[in-house]
């Protein structure tokens, strides 16, 4: 179907969409330019012309997408697009070929976004969830940085930046991602552009290997400024304390996930992307039976947040560790003091690593055990007594 009508906005008004196909109508005042009307309303602008004996059409936008929108290319805007795109044709350049490469460049270059993504599909790596966090805490920034566009300046001041907010260590992971990330896409991807991260020094980390936990004479004030907490930070500092387990999963612990009754909480994924079974001890178990007497959701510490769920507990921590006079120490470290309590008490390196998740307990031993002066003091003078009692305990 083709007609040939005087196009104002109330002659396109006008027009019946077709009941199916398309309906092409042409300016009589305005060679070349056409709209097209589809059966849902749809009409889009065009443009006709020769060049080089061969027929050229460009699109030139749409009038309106549906009969309820807005008008989006008028009439006026129509015939003034009509005649640049007849200008770039006449002079030898098409706005769509233009278009066309355009895209095909942006799909060829390498984006950072890109090489994350395939490196997600294809590598594997120990821990998911912690390269998924540094992605999104660190590098997204330049999700659709070109890899040959990512200076070395640039990188430079992220590094530092990121150091002053958090600390040396997380700056040198997030370094060291980054680094992965472009060895991926020279590696896997063709990519033989420049490496912005190469040369630049990350922090030394001798001596910073964390060694906190909680004290023997710290209980006492610690369990204090506890009881002085809100009745949900309570529970969950001490959930967190007595499992052993990172905040993350603690905060989005799910009544469906807890059998209280058989003392099991299972896991459904942990920071190394992995299912686990976590023991409670009775203690345990009644703090969580307590709150489930009142529990309304299926999180046992609920939020405010989008997930539904605890997000947020630094002030807090920080408040009972201001009353309880401790220093230094994180929530993270509660894991720690577990385990170390653990070692105290001569319980097995291979329990302690179950109880906290690893599957390796030359893990626990080397970052998650620091022993008591009274328990190295005891032990040493079993040895020493052995020894002077002629190898006799």
């Amino acid at each position: 179907m083709s007609n040939r009508i005087r196009f104002t906005q109330a002659k396109i008004e006008a027009l019946e969409p077709p009941a199916e196909g398309r309906a092409i109508y042409y300016d009589q005042s305005r060679p070349g330019l056409g709209l097209r009307l589809f059966p849902s309303g749809r009409s889009v602008w065009f443009w006709i012309g020769k060049h080089g004996g061969r027929t050229v059409r460009e699109t030139l936008g749409v009038y309106r997408q549906s009969p309820d929108a807005k008008v989006s290319v008028t009439p006026a805007k129509a015939w003034t697009l009509a005649k640049a795109a007849a200008s770039k044709v006449a002079a030898g350049t098409r706005p769509t070929e233009q278009k066309r490469a355009q895209r095909e460049d942006e799909r060829m270059a390498l984006t950072l976004c890109k090489v994350y993504a395939d490196y997600c599909a294809n590598r594997r790596v120990r821990s998911p969830r912690t390269r998924d966090s540094e992605w999104r805490c660190y590098l997204s920034r330049w999700e659709r940085r070109r890899l040959d566009g990512l200076h070395k300046a640039e990188v430079r001041a992220w590094f530092r930046e990121v150091t002053k907010a958090t600390s040396p260590s997380t700056a040198n992971r997030a370094l060291t991602r980054l680094r992965a990330l472009y060895s991926w896409a020279r590696r896997e991807m063709d990519y033989d552009g420049p490496n912005p991260t190469a040369g630049l020094a990350k922090h030394s980390e001798r001596g910073t290997r964390r060694r906190r936990r909680l004290k023997v004479d710290e209980l006492a004030a610690f369990f204090t400024a506890l009881d002085a907490a809100t009745p949900a930070m309570r529970d969950f500092f001490r959930v967190c304390l007595y499992t052993g387990q990172r905040a993350g999963n603690v905060k989005a612990m799910r009544w469906a996930e807890l059998d209280l009754s058989g003392g099991v909480w299972a896991i459904p994924s942990t920071k190394p992307g992995e299912a686990q079974v976590v023991i409670l001890a009775p203690q345990v178990v009644e703090v969580l039976a307590t709150r489930q007497r009142t529990a309304s959701g299926p999180y046992v510490f609920p939020g405010d947040s989008a997930s539904g769920h605890m997000e947020t507990y630094r002030k807090a921590w920080l408040a009972v560790c201001e009353r309880a006079g401790i220093t230094g120490m994180t929530t993270h470290d509660l894991r720690r003091s577990l385990a170390s309590f653990a070692q105290d008490a001569g319980v097995g390196a291979a329990i302690v690593a179950a109880q906290l998740g690893h599957a390796d307990a030359a893990t626990t031993l080397r970052h998650y055990t620091q022993i008591g002066g009274k328990a190295q003091r005891d032990a040493i003078g079993e040895v020493l007594a052995a020894m002077l009692g002629g190898g006799q305990p």
